[in-house]
């Protein structure tokens, strides 16, 4: 997650930066077995400990980070940005998650709906007007623009002589940008300008669900018009809506895999920082 300036101060313990001090420090060190507790000979120069000096371990980490780290003594070997404030990153996952299900509760899903303007003629599948495409689901890829492009042929529509409009906050395949997100749905519906990676994410999830007979067809729709942001004219009328997963598995994705995006998104939409 981008870390933003929250309360919580900056504190990076790494185990083995802690353990490497223990040894530096002399703290804990286990007794050489070649050596009587009470032998007064020098060990080997390979189980001497180097001495800690002021200048262990400082050297500046590049990025925006803080750093802290102390032996177990109390001696602190690293420091960086110490007063700073961070959003520790994936500790703040765990929270945002909880919180999203005491939000909506697990089997919560996100909606994708689609909207119209303008007639289809059912001669020749047009749809004579704009398609809009409104929805903040964080887990919304090119399989899924691919299923709404066979359900929108499922109800006759072919082609679409109007723009595909989409509602602000509109995000696909993990990208920020509603415009290129819109840009790639677009891409995704028509077969002629659909990208091998697309073809490749519908045909694998309709295998893994056992989809046999959507397989049997090219979904495909072809828009005419232009990619736009925007809101939804108040005549639009709704056509059909998308579903996501269940919230309880988008988290697990998102934990699993530490997803970023995911992660600022729902975030986001349990009311942001």
């Amino acid at each position: 997650m981008k870390r933003k300036r929250v309360i919580a101060p900056a504190i990076a313990l790494t185990a083995a930066v802690l353990i490497g001090a223990t040894a530096v420090s002399g703290q804990q060190a286990l007794p050489s077995p070649n050596l009587r507790a009470d032998s007064e000979q020098t060990p080997p120069a390979q189980l001497q400990t180097p001495a800690l000096t002021t200048t262990a371990y400082l050297t500046p980490i590049h990025g925006i980070q803080g750093v802290f780290a102390q032996t177990l003594d109390g001696a602190t070997i690293a420091a960086q940005s110490v007063e700073d404030k961070f959003n520790p990153a994936s500790s703040i996952k765990l929270a945002t998650a909880l919180a999203a299900l005491k939000a909506f509760g697990p089997e919560y899903r996100f909606a994708t709906s689609i909207w119209a303007t303008g007639k289809v003629d059912p001669a020749s599948g047009n749809l004579n007007g704009d398609l809009i495409i409104t929805g903040r689901d964080p887990s919304l890829h090119y399989e899924h623009a691919v299923m709404l492009a066979r359900q929108l042929n499922q109800m006759g529509i072919r082609t679409v002589s109007g723009n595909l409009v989409f509602a602000p906050g509109f995000t696909m395949n993990f990208n920020w940008s509603s415009q290129r997100s819109g840009e790639e749905f677009r891409d995704a519906l028509d077969v002629a300008r659909r990208p091998a990676s697309a073809t490749r994410a519908w045909v694998d999830e309709r295998t893994l669900v056992g989809d046999k007979e959507s397989l049997q067809s090219i979904p495909s729709i072809v828009v005419s018009g232009e990619v736009h942001v925007g809101s939804a004219p108040t005549e639009a009328q709704a056509l059909l809506t998308h579903r996501s997963s269940r919230l309880v598995d988008i988290l697990k994705v998102l934990l699993c895999y530490s997803n970023n995006f995911m992660a600022e998104r729902i975030g986001e939409t349990i009311g942001g920082p």
